[in-house]
């Protein structure tokens, strides 16, 4: 039986170069369905789909708590009427006349017919609508769709695009279309390309092979998106995803042992912060999986991810262990980003005023210039040397800290220091394995200790309790003052260090 459309006007509508006849007018809220198959509402539908209890009840209940539903409804509420008609046309599956595009707002008049001002809820019964005439092909139908939320302003998330897409696609491949073919057919039917569609079907094909409920295929999304955009990483799962290849290199070697540890760190979320920008726990996800990716396309090092797959390091660990190897630019594009964001006129003038408004800025853009000559010490020695962290409870780690901090006492090291320095720690032997240590990790070591005790003076301080053995304190009072002199001159901060560390200890 027809739909019934009152106050009806017929207009011609152009759908994929074709003319229908379109009724417009208003209908009954209670002769329209809701849309199963609608994106936003069709991973919501999981259980209900299995048990075959789809109802419009149902659909409506769980449309009222999308958190646009509330806004929605307090305009119409505010406008009293729907503005946009909704687009309905007979189901060829069901018979029954579907609103393909306008859910939220058929929901948002189902509710107020029940629940605004007895006065005012019979105007809610019936809204306007476009009907498109009985017989309409689907792909129309679709097409149409996807011009409202597919390309146009009224776009779905693309959570739910992508799985439009997905559904689409294995549709025409149970029709006996190849996947290439289905992907061409979806990207022209909605006006996209046939590489999008691809996209979105990989990705899809991915969440659903790994059993993802739509919760944690929606709430970690951005996540599974890196994962399979990242050419790095594909690169490396296709490898440390064969149980084959990792038999006896891993404790339990198992099929997708990469994709299955990754997931479980997003999942956990303590080692994976955030997909994108930085973060003071860490870089961003996508570029972490890019390093240690790379550690084994450019490397070779299988060790690295195996270690990975294992749980014995952390992704951290698993990123520092690569960069050791040479791996990333990461630092780099941050620095250049900075340098571009300094180097802008604006950014100019707004430092000026905020050094007029905060003088203790003018300290940290301090910092920011000794840790930058810091750095580039490194380029001077061998950057994969391996990294020696000096601990506050070795007496002969704090020997050697104090006398960094020595050169550290007038900002930055001169070449003299750095050299006697490397003489005295070369005849004390303080470190074990001397041959694989380079002087200017420890001097970053502890420069960056000085900027979290805040100052020389706390960092001597400090360092100064700690180191208790008496000749050992005579011994760095000894070296402290060698270090001094060695540059041929002698500045008042660092005689300053050396009456601090005498009053402390008594000498």
């Amino acid at each position: 039986m027809p739909i019934t459309v009152y106050d009806s006007v017929s207009r011609t509508k152009s759908i994929e170069g074709q003319k229908f006849d379109v009724t417009n007018g208003y209908a009954n809220i209670s002769d329209l369905q809701f849309w199963d198959g609608n994106p936003r509402i069709y991973s919501l539908l999981e259980k209900e789909r299995l048990e075959n209890t789809i109802s419009k009840n149902v659909i409506f209940e769980k449309m009222r708590l999308f958190p646009d539903f509330d806004k929605l409804k307090e305009q119409i509420r505010k406008d009293e009427q729907i503005n946009d008609p909704l687009w309905v046309c007979k189901n060829p599956l069901t018979n029954e006349y579907t609103v393909y595009e306008g859910n939220t707002r058929l929901a948002v008049a189902i509710q107020l017919s029940e629940n605004d001002k007895p006065s005012k809820r019979a105007s809610w019964n019936r809204i306007p609508v476009n009907v498109l005439p009985d017989g309409t092909n689907e792909k129309v139908i679709k097409r149409l769709i996807g011009l409202i939320h597919l390309v146009g302003v009224n776009a779905w998330a693309p959570f739910e695009a992508d799985g439009y897409y997905y559904r689409e696609v294995e549709d025409l491949r149970e029709e006996g279309e190849s996947l290439k073919d289905a992907c061409k057919s979806v990207g022209k039917t909605y006006g996209v390309t046939p590489g999008k569609v691809g996209k979105a079907h990989k990705l899809v094909g991915f969440m659903n092979y790994h059993g993802m409920g739509s919760n944690v295929q929606k709430n970690y999304y951005s996540y599974w998106q890196t994962i399979n955009g990242s050419g790095p990483l594909n690169k490396a799962r296709k490898v440390f995803n064969d149980p084959n290849f990792l038999r006896g290199k891993v404790e339990k070697p198992r099929k997708d042992a990469l994709d299955k540890l990754l997931i479980k760190k997003v999942k956990e979320g303590t080692e994976v912060q955030r997909v994108s920008g930085s973060s003071s726990e860490g870089t961003a996800f996508r570029d972490d999986i890019k390093i240690i990716a790379d550690a084994f396309n450019e490397n070779q090092d299988v060790e690295l991810i195996v270690d990975l797959i294992d749980e014995k390091i952390t992704i951290q660990r698993a990123v520092e262990r690569a960069k050791e190897g040479g791996i990333g630019n990461t630092e780099y594009e941050k620095v250049k980003q900075f340098a571009d964001w300094l180097c802008s006129t604006q950014t100019m003038k707004n430092l000026q005023n905020a050094v007029i408004n905060f003088p203790e800025m003018k300290s940290e853009v301090s910092t920011i210039i000794e840790r930058s000559e810091i750095a580039m010490l490194k380029l001077k020695e061998n950057l994969k040397k391996k990294v020696h962290i000096l601990d506050n409870t070795n007496q002969e780690h704090l020997m050697y800290k104090i006398c960094i901090l020595m050169m550290l006492a007038d900002k930055l090291p001169h070449p003299s220091e750095i050299k006697k320095t490397h003489d005295i720690l070369v005849s004390e032997k303080w470190l074990a394995d001397l041959n694989s240590h380079d002087i200017v990790d420890s001097i970053e070591q502890v420069s960056r200790e000085i900027y979290q005790y805040n100052g020389v003076e706390h960092a001597a301080n400090i360092y100064g309790k700690l180191l208790t053995n008496i000749k050992l304190q005579k011994k760095a009072i000894k070296f402290i003052e060698e270090i001094m002199i060695s540059d041929g001159l002698i500045k008042k901060e660092e005689t300053k260090l050396i009456k601090q560390l005498r009053t402390l200890w008594n000498l």
